[in-house]
């Protein structure tokens, strides 16, 4: 949940990570280089639209977090696999890893008992707080999401009336600037 919460929340993005020890030179998976702490998101939903991102930093707490779970999970190929060691759905092709989202709301609900708290959810949360915030911070953020401000306004921006049904997740980010 940590990797949802102590950066702006990306897509299902995580459960296709290869675990490297030095920065990775191709750009057709994502990695962890742990020892620096860089997340390479290199295979994503509008990764056509952001081609060349830089990697993401994660701050020391998130850094210090994932380290642990390295080491407690035994990871060793991947930042998060299966109890037999296999990776998730879709990580062995150019699918995404549709099972790692349902590994995301089994986790959220041991904290919000009931609640079926998704990835989409988590991310509609984020684009809500910056409500009021600056542009500046607003289009910092959506970058980091990877999707433009006016996809963070149209498709994530919760209303006191909307629910998850009402609102499109559908991602165009054509109005980019």
């Amino acid at each position: 949940m940590s990797l949802y919460t102590y950066i702006p929340p990306l897509r299902n993005d995580f459960g296709c990570v290869m675990l490297v020890h030095e920065e990775p030179m191709d750009k057709k998976r994502n990695y962890y280089w742990v020892e620096r702490g860089a997340f390479y998101l290199n295979h994503f939903k509008t990764m056509k639209r952001y081609p060349d991102e830089p990697p993401i930093i994660f701050p020391p707490v998130l850094k210090k977090i994932v380290t642990e779970w390295i080491k407690k999970s035994k990871a060793k190929v991947y930042l998060f696999s299966k109890q037999n060691n296999d990776a998730y759905a879709g990580c062995l092709n150019d699918n995404k890893a549709n099972s790692f989202s349902n590994e995301v709301k089994k986790a959220a609900s041991r904290f919000i008992k009931g609640a079926n708290i998704s990835i989409n959810v988590l991310r509609k949360s984020k684009v809500t707080s910056l409500k009021g915030k600056n542009e500046e911070v607003r289009i910092k953020t959506a970058r980091a999401m990877r999707h433009s401000l006016s996809t963070a306004t149209h498709a994530y921006m919760r209303t006191s009336y909307s629910s998850d049904s009402q609102q499109s997740s559908v991602e165009s980010d054509e109005d980019f600037e």
